[in-house]
């Protein structure tokens, strides 16, 4: 992942998908733990618990 400093103060850019199914099928194949959260953009963005953690603080919910 790609360091990106974000107007949320998420430490790495979320991988974002369209449709909820796509981003289920590549955080089944991630190595590491990975939460879909939903994105400002109408987008389901794949991230790591410590961003979703902070994403959940300031608002956005989880998609599953």
């Amino acid at each position: 992942m790609m360091k990106n400093a974000t107007v949320t103060g998420t430490d790495y850019k979320p991988y974002r998908f369209r449709d909820l199914g796509s981003a289920a099928s590549f955080q089944a194949r991630c190595i590491r733990p990975m939460r879909i959260m939903l994105g400002d953009d109408e987008m389901f963005w794949v991230v790591t618990p410590a961003d979703a953690a902070r994403l959940e603080r300031q608002g956005f919910e989880y998609a599953e």
